[in-house]
């Protein structure tokens, strides 16, 4: 005997089958266990994940380590495109500044395995972001394309990714700031979009070929959007939409495009920054079934949101956020099928590590063809079968889900049954059946058992063998309960656990994977726990809610100055609070003179939150300048605190910083001394007294012997005298130059004079011994004067010079006079005939004439002869014994002076000794 086991009703299958979400999904209706099932779809897409069993699409991201892309090549790595060629994976990722598009070939899957790196060119003279890669399966061949500033380069890579591309560009005067690309195949039409910076989407069509050159066409700006980034492509019901990130304003707009995706006027929806999470949004994705719809924003930042759509992208989203991704600065993410995972991958800009983000972990029943647009299945149970068809899930230009159910029905032998709860109903409706026979003696299509036990039942008129026999054991479904819906302060967390603990041998599941007995929750959102024991299992779910934890800060541990007052007050600015102080006080602030620790507690909704601030008082620092007070005129006064024990930093009213200053001019002074932040601050005036105004005349002279008497001018009585002769008096006597000071004190304030007594000189003249000269020679004289200013001379022969010549023989006298006396003087001049002689005056100019002093005459006769020439100091300068040598007027390598020198010369001449001595002057 064989029993056939049955789980749905026929024509719920049928019913079921009926919907148009199915009508993309090709299969039989019904099938038989152990007996392969084909499936196959016509839509165009890039991979097919056909899930043979029921998923869950509201799932909580989970973030995979980063992995760590140094020597990738990666430099501010912006977008990216993960795709499968031959059985291998590649990323190809843009380089913002660098302007290079990187292909990251992966050993095995991404994210888990090695890759190596290479640059597939340089592309723009700006920075390069958006990128796509595509295959065409009418040729096999794959093409990508990056886009710059106001450039599109198409690449085409042949019938492997592992080639070098040939590129195209393409450029427009629609494009501003490029940022997202992405192309794909809509019926027979190549389309792609990009999101400009200009606040545009532009529309690149391609026609039926994507190696056309294609046009550019502007989409009306519609739903406000402002510099759109990121954007994502949906279907629903024959009708187009997509939905745009705004950069700039942190909003995210739908657009409808209504059932032709090459409308050029869509209608627009602003859906705004629900619960104001979003902040620069720049990526976009939507995951959806036949029945949920969900769409996951990633900010710059790297802040994740979900935005629930329940099962229709026209509905108002439900918002919650995810947490920091702590991926940096990110850009756009790329989706990706492996490990039984629909992943994002992200590439941070601001570190280049790569970050893989689980978005729904798919059950074990799923198959994923790349560009293989059928497959098939064998099924190990009976039963209706959610299948479902995910074609390019997650993929911003437009991802799809085809449903059905399929019946499988039982064939061969049923293994041991374990039939969870107190009760089960075997049903073993089958279409076309014409009788049953149960082994219980039911003749019905279904039964209730409530035993364990053996069950068999024959079949009339079906396809599938018609009779199977198979051991039923009924055991309890695990106890389970999360307990009531709950609420958690912001930083808290709440342990979940089954309040049941009696479940020894039980396995778990939780939302979030874990497979822990409890698990620990900290966001707000919906959680589920399945628990299975013995097969069987049983779940439940609880909804947390995060109630926010006030934010509470009083600011740094401070000091404040005696008989200061300081507000504390939380700094947040946030006055909805409940507050209560250290003190008792409920106010929104706290005044505080006195030292001490003071707290505030802030309550919101049951949530508390404390923060802790000291305030320390400092005495204030002393200070006394003393009274106000007069100094003399040009005088100085020293001022400094009084307080000489007072430390700290002094800063005077002129900008010294000194413990003291010399104040001179009349005004108001202050000093302020700072002891930490404590200031005090004394001031003082001081004004001036005039001194007295003092002359002891003018500067004068006097002769030798003589004696003068100095005077003060006229003063006021009272006043004091103080001349540097010692006299006290007005006045006071010397007989002697030199230079005498008078200080005169009246009122307390002393001002000096001076004066310069000069001594007058008695003049004295010198015309030296008797001459007697060659005739034909002259003399000058006199040979030494001392001639004081005022001084009158008179020579014998009338003359009032101050030089006289001598040219004839006679006695010449001369008389000198000056206020001090007059002196005489005479000398006796002689001419006889000479044979040699010494000129009187020579001039070394090098003129060929008189350019030497030396001997002339019959010097032929001369021998013995040394000449020597002085200067008036009586310096010897020159000196020869070569007669036929005389002096050049040169002294130590430098000209001498012009003047009278003297010279000395012995001699003998035709037997007899000589000695001639004289002056000459030189002349320049």
């Amino acid at each position: 005997m064989k029993l056939v086991r049955l789980i749905t009703l026929a024509a719920l299958f049928f019913l079921y089958n009926a919907n148009n979400t199915q009508a993309q999904l090709s299969s039989v209706d019904t099938a038989c266990l152990g007996v392969p099932v084909a499936f196959s779809t016509t839509n165009n897409s890039v991979y097919n994940t056909w899930v043979m069993d029921t998923v869950n699409l509201n799932q909580t991201p989970v973030i995979s380590a980063a992995v760590s892309m140094a020597g990738s090549g990666l430099s501010t790595p912006t977008f990216s495109k993960f795709i499968k060629d031959n059985g291998v994976w590649y990323a190809f990722v843009t380089n913002y500044h660098t302007r290079e598009l990187r292909r990251l070939t992966f050993t095995g899957n991404p994210h888990s395995s090695s890759y190596t790196s290479s640059l597939v060119g340089v592309y723009g003279t700006s920075q390069l972001e958006g990128v796509d890669i595509v295959r065409d399966s009418a040729t096999g061949n794959w093409y990508g394309f990056v886009v710059t500033n106001d450039r599109l380069y198409s690449l085409s890579f042949g019938s492997s990714l592992a080639n070098a591309p040939a590129s195209s560009m393409y450029s427009t005067s629609l494009m501003f700031w490029a940022h997202q690309f992405g192309v794909a195949k809509y019926g027979n039409q190549w389309i792609g979009f990009i999101a400009d910076r200009n606040s545009t989407i532009l529309r690149v069509d391609f026609g039926t070929s994507i190696t056309n050159t294609p046009t550019f066409t502007r989409i009306n700006n519609v739903g406000s959007v402002v510099n759109p980034c990121g954007f994502a492509i949906h279907n629903e019901n024959g009708n187009w939409y997509m939905l745009v990130t705004s950069l700039i304003n942190g909003t995210i707009t739908r657009y409808n495009f209504g059932t032709n995706i090459q409308n050029n006027t869509p209608t627009g929806t602003l859906l705004g920054n629900p619960g104001s999470y979003l902040s620069i949004p720049r990526s976009v994705g939507i995951i959806a079934d036949c029945n949920q719809l969900y769409a996951y924003v990633c900010n710059e930042n790297g802040l994740l949101t979900k935005w629930d759509f329940n099962n229709s992208i026209t509905n108002a989203p439900t918002v919650t956020s995810l947490g920091n991704t702590n991926t940096g600065s990110s850009n756009g993410f790329s989706p990706f099928v492996s490990d039984s995972a629909l992943n994002y991958g992200i590439f941070s800009q601001s570190n280049g590590n790569f970050y893989k983000i689980r978005m729904v972990q798919l059950p074990p029943y799923n198959v994923t063809n790349f560009y293989n647009p059928a497959t098939s299945y064998t099924f190990t149970t009976s039963g209706i079968k959610n299948i479902s068809l995910f074609k390019n899930m997650g993929e911003f230009m437009g991802g799809s889900a085809f449903c059905k159910n399929l019946f499988i029905g039982p064939v061969g032998s049923k293994k041991d049954t374990i039939i969870c709860g107190t009760s089960h109903t075997l049903n073993a409706a089958r279409p076309g059946a014409t009788g049953y026979l149960w082994n219980t003696g039911a003749s019905t299509p279904s039964i209730t058992v409530t035993a364990t036990g053996k069950y068999w039942v024959t079949v009339s008129g079906v396809v599938c063998p018609n009779s199977d026999t198979f051991n039923v054991t009924i055991q309890p479904v695990p106890q389970l309960s999360l307990g009531n819906d709950t609420a958690i302060c912001g930083n808290d967390s709440v342990r979940l656990k089954n309040i049941y603990t009696n479940l020894a041998g039980a396995t778990y599941l939780w939302s979030n994977a874990s497979v822990d007995s409890a698990i620990f929750a900290k966001a707000s959102g919906k959680y589920w726990l399945t628990v299975t024991k013995n097969t069987c299992a049983a779940s439940d779910t609880i909804n947390l809610a995060v109630t926010p934890v006030p934010l509470v800060d009083l600011g740094n541990d401070t000091t404040i100055c005696a008989e200061d007052v300081i507000r504390l007050q939380n700094k947040t600015g946030l006055p909805f609070y409940t507050n209560l102080w250290s003190t008792g006080s409920t106010a929104s602030y706290l005044d505080v003179s006195s030292g001490g620790r003071y707290w505030l507690r802030a309550s919101l909704n049951g949530c508390v939150a404390y923060d802790t601030i000291d305030i320390t008082v400092l005495q204030l620092p002393l200070v006394n300048l003393g009274p106000d007070t007069l100094i003399c005129e040009g005088g100085s006064i020293t001022l400094r605190n009084k307080f000489t024990s007072q430390t700290g930093t002094h800063l005077w009213s002129t900008g010294s910083t000194d413990n003291n200053i010399n104040a001179s001019a009349a005004g108001i002074y202050w000093l302020q001394v700072s002891a930490g932040s404590c200031k005090t601050r004394d001031t003082i005036t001081l004004d001036t007294k005039a001194n007295p105004i003092v002359f002891a005349g003018n500067d004068t002279a006097i002769c030798a012997k003589d004696t003068i008497t100095l005077r003060s001018n006229s003063q006021p009585a009272g006043s004091l005298y103080n001349w540097s002769t010692g006299s006290k008096q007005s006045t006071t006597k010397t007989n002697g130059k030199g230079f005498y000071t008078l200080a005169v004190t009246y009122n307390g304030c002393t001002s000096v004079d001076s004066i310069n007594v000069a001594e007058l000189l008695l003049p004295y003249i010198e015309l030296g011994p008797a001459r007697d000269l060659c005739k034909g020679t002259t003399l000058k004289l006199p040979e030494y004067i001392e001639k004081p200013a005022g001084t009158k001379m008179l020579w014998s022969g009338g003359s009032t010079d101050s030089t006289y010549t001598v040219s004839q023989p006679g006695v010449v006298t001369v008389q000198i006079e000056n206020v001090c006396g007059i002196v005489y003087d005479a000398v006796n001049i002689t001419f006889r005939n000479c044979k040699i002689w010494f000129p009187s005056a020579f001039s070394p100019n090098a003129d060929g004439s008189n350019d030497l002093l030396k001997l002339l005459g019959d010097i032929a006769n001369v021998k013995d002869y040394e000449l020597s020439v002085y200067n008036r100091w009586g310096q010897k300068i020159f000196t020869t014994t070569d007669v036929t040598t005389g002096w050049n007027g040169m002294h130590k390598g430098q000209p001498a002076d012009f003047g009278v020198y003297y010279y000395m010369c012995t001699l003998e001449y035709l037997g007899a000794k000589e000695l001639l001595k004289g002056d000459i002057t030189l002349v320049r």
